[in-house]
């Protein structure tokens, strides 16, 4: 009897359970179910079309594949994904998945998003972003094909039996070249010669954003060479071209190398030239067999509509060797070497300071894989001084930001010559190579602002040798421009006082503000630049632009610190005031992250000689010098 009522009992607690859930609507755990639901695969099988695509990158013996996306509408990429980052394999009759794939259960309208070329692991999945790139090779239809960036993307896709057409857009751009003669050149011969041409110094790489659909982030300068064969199109030579990432090509660059018959030409342009994106750009180059390069003009075309521009190029004069004569140091302090397009060297004009240095010199130093051999420098001539012995070699420590010398053997040295492998020689040799100079500029991208910034070199550190220009972000975005009624320290933003910018905390913490492979020099980097220059501000002071005082301001290592003065904050207001023009100069200094500061900023003084210490508030404006990466 007792177990009777226990289970009478038991069945009552079920019965009043099930009446007390009824009740209630939601309870912990089902809003994930119903998410569950929400994603839970259909039967209506997914499938695309992509006929231009397909023409253009079926090859029986090469997998192309493209990535696709599916979000529910209410979703976005960098959150829930439906669908992530699904490869379709392109084979003879279309794009197609190892294994089918369906819309949602749901039937709820989709956003569907899609790329080529497939990568793995494409786009992290709290992101919007992708690493982009192009080969350096393009010369056959693979690796073209793979250099040539495209998306889609359709929004509000309901679930369909039908196919789903997909025209994808080029993001890159393309650059096609053409040899135009304007005499009566026999174009036979001339296609013939087969003539070599390549592209340099343009960057390779990009972060694109789904999101904003634009790119950021543009890093790794390099050589292309072009895909394609030459035909004869009346007086030209036309079906060479290349992919590239949108971007400005600078006039400071040797932009075009080009070889007909034994006759090489490097072709440098007298201004810059904008590549936009999903833009088919030409490049026409006037050429007679008599005078060589004469002109250049530029077109740009479909894919999307673009306008026409003509720009006169500098064919830049090849040199068997180089003498001091060649470079103006008053205008530049670093200059780069090249051979058929490929930087081979770099002559500095740098200040040199150790026990038995203290002087300004020109040191030439050997360029490997794009990167400068600081330890196989040549000291080519000593300024000011006849009693240095030339030739040897500088090599220097980059951990203490000093160098060795170990004594050459002449009084002096005329000329510099360069073998096919770019070593460094002193005298003739037989197999010296043509060479071309370039003077070496930062160009800073940022939205529709372009600087450009000298570098110099001191110590083993390479500075930008003006104080920063941007007003925008290195995203694109503009930076706040602080007025007299928005001087609070509550926004991240920058000072004006004529053309000197100053950054206040908050814009120098966004991470933002250095150009791509650059950084705001930290306290590590302003302790090796003091203490190589043992503790003396004077060689990184402008001449004759400081409050006078005892000490000479002689700018021996060309970092031309300007006493542009600082904001700070006004005695009992909420807001920042300008001091000290013509007095001081402030800098920000990084702590052991781009978003983090250290303890303490640099300042430099119309009545020191010392490389100080400043202290630093929320309200200040100070100036941001950058050093490379």
């Amino acid at each position: 009897m007792n177990h009777l009522y226990k289970l009478t009992g038991f069945y009552i607690c079920v019965l009043i359970s099930l009446v007390f859930l009824s009740c209630v609507n939601t309870l912990p755990g089902d809003e994930e179910q119903e998410n569950t639901e929400h994603n839970e695969i259909g039967t209506i099988p997914i499938k695309v079309i992509a006929s231009n695509l397909h023409k253009q990158v079926y090859n029986k013996d090469y997998e192309a594949a493209i990535g696709l996306y599916m979000l529910l509408s209410s979703s976005s990429l960098d959150k829930d994904r439906y669908i992530d980052n699904e490869k379709l394999i392109c084979t003879s009759s279309g794009f197609a998945t190892t294994n089918n794939i369906y819309y949602p259960a749901s039937k709820e309208k989709c956003d569907l998003i899609s790329y080529y070329p497939y990568k793995t692991n494409a786009i992290q999945l709290d992101s919007h972003l992708m690493n982009v790139k192009v080969e350096l090779d393009q010369s056959s239809s693979i690796s073209y094909n793979a250099s040539d960036f495209m998306t889609v993307s359709i929004s509000g896709l309901a679930p369909t039996t039908k196919n789903v057409s997909l025209d994808f857009e080029h993001q890159f751009s393309q650059l096609s070249m053409i040899i135009k003669c304007v005499d009566d050149t026999d174009m036979e011969q001339l296609r013939s010669l087969n003539p070599i041409i390549s592209v340099h110094h343009v960057f390779t790489e990009a972060i694109y954003s789904f999101d904003s659909d634009d790119f950021t982030d543009l890093s790794t300068r390099g050589s292309i060479i072009p895909n394609g064969v030459w035909s004869i199109d009346g007086n030209k030579l036309i079906g060479k071209k290349c992919i590239l990432p949108p971007q400005i090509i600078s006039g400071y660059f040797d932009f075009i190398t080009i070889t007909i018959g034994t006759e090489t030409y490097v072709i440098q342009l007298s201004d810059n030239y904008k590549l936009n994106s999903g833009s088919s750009n030409e490049i026409t180059i006037l050429y007679s067999p008599k005078m060589g390069v004469s002109n250049l003009i530029t077109q740009i075309n479909d894919w999307k509509e673009g306008v026409d521009i003509e720009i006169v190029p500098i064919e830049k004069p090849q040199l068997d060797r180089i003498s001091i004569s060649d470079f103006d140091f008053e205008k530049n302090t670093i200059y780069r070497v090249s051979s058929n397009g490929k930087c081979i060297a770099e002559v500095c004009k740098e200040y040199l300071l150790n026990d038995n240095f203290n002087s300004e010199a020109i040191v030439v130093y050997p360029i490997i894989d794009n990167v400068t051999d600081l330890q196989n420098g040549v000291l080519w001539h000593v300024l000011g001084e006849t009693n240095q012995l030339l030739g040897g070699r500088i090599s220097w420590n980059k951990l203490t930001n000093s160098f060795n010398y170990s004594y050459g053997h002449a009084a002096s040295i005329p000329f510099i010559y360069f073998d096919e492998y770019g070593f460094i020689n002193q005298s003739e040799i037989s197999s010296s190579v043509k060479v071309t100079i370039g003077e070496r500029i930062l160009s800073d991208l940022r939205g529709s602002e372009l600087l450009h910034y000298p570098v110099i070199k001191i110590a083993s550190q390479y500075w930008i040798a003006e104080d920063l220009k941007a007003t925008f972000y290195h995203d694109g975005t503009s930076i706040t421009k602080k007025t007299s009624s928005s001087y609070s320290k509550k926004t991240a933003g920058y000072f004006q006082v004529n053309s000197h910018i100053y950054y206040n905390q908050a814009a120098v913490t966004s991470g933002k503000i250095a150009p791509y492979g650059w950084r705001i020099a930290d306290y590590q980097d302003w302790d090796l630049l003091r203490n190589y220059l043992q503790g003396e501000s004077s060689v990184l002071k402008s001449f004759n632009q400081w409050d006078s005082d005892e000490y000479d301001s002689t700018n021996l290592t060309g970092f031309n610190a300007t006493p542009v003065g600082l904001f700070n904050n006004v005695d009992g207001l909420d807001e920042s005031g300008f001091s000290f023009y013509n007095q001081y100069v402030a800098y920000w200094s990084m702590g052991t992250t781009n978003q983090t500061l250290a303890d303490r900023a640099v300042m430099l003084s119309y009545n020191s000689n010392e490389i100080k210490n400043a202290s630093y508030s929320e309200y200040s404006g100070y100036c941001v010098r950058c050093i490379e990466n």
